[in-house]
């Protein structure tokens, strides 16, 4: 098994319609408040706070030669975190956003396919297909923004 070959594909347009979308925000657009909480900016800082965990696994795993399961509670991080996103800096948030989506594309790009496959397989909740996460975030932004 090893990583579709759309993913690479797929990531890189993610990133690509998320820094647009990122040029077209205001600083008003980037307070806008969206449901439970969250803002627009706070969003972009959890999309920031996915990438880096990937990227972060895939260096350690690079380290340490040993691919793990890395289990979380995703609906628990998020609701946690969502206190922080919402006090950070949102132009620097936005920033990050854009950084972080370019780093996480590449390190998922550098992968050999033993190596992906053996994510795929032993680490189920790291998700190598960071379009589908990205993608949905950006529909909630436009369609909250009315873009």
């Amino acid at each position: 098994m090893q990583l579709p070959p759309n993913y690479t594909t797929e990531n890189a347009e993610s990133a690509e319609r998320l820094a647009d979308l990122i040029a077209q925000l205001s600083d008003s657009d980037l307070l806008r408040p969206l449901e439970a909480g969250w803002t627009v900016a706070a969003v972009l800082a959890h999309l920031v706070f996915w990438d880096i965990r990937i990227v972060t696994l895939l260096e350690k795993w690079q380290r340490e030669g040993a691919i793990g399961p890395s289990e979380i509670d995703a609906d628990l991080i998020n609701e946690v975190t969502r206190h922080l996103f919402v006090q950070l800096p949102p132009r620097a948030v936005a920033n990050l956003a854009i950084s972080w989506a370019g780093k996480a594309n590449q390190a998922i790009a550098a992968l050999d396919a033993r190596t992906a496959a053996e994510i795929v397989t032993k680490a189920p909740y790291v998700r190598l297909d960071r379009a589908h996460h990205r993608r949905a975030h950006i529909e909630e932004i436009v369609a909250a923004l009315g873009l």
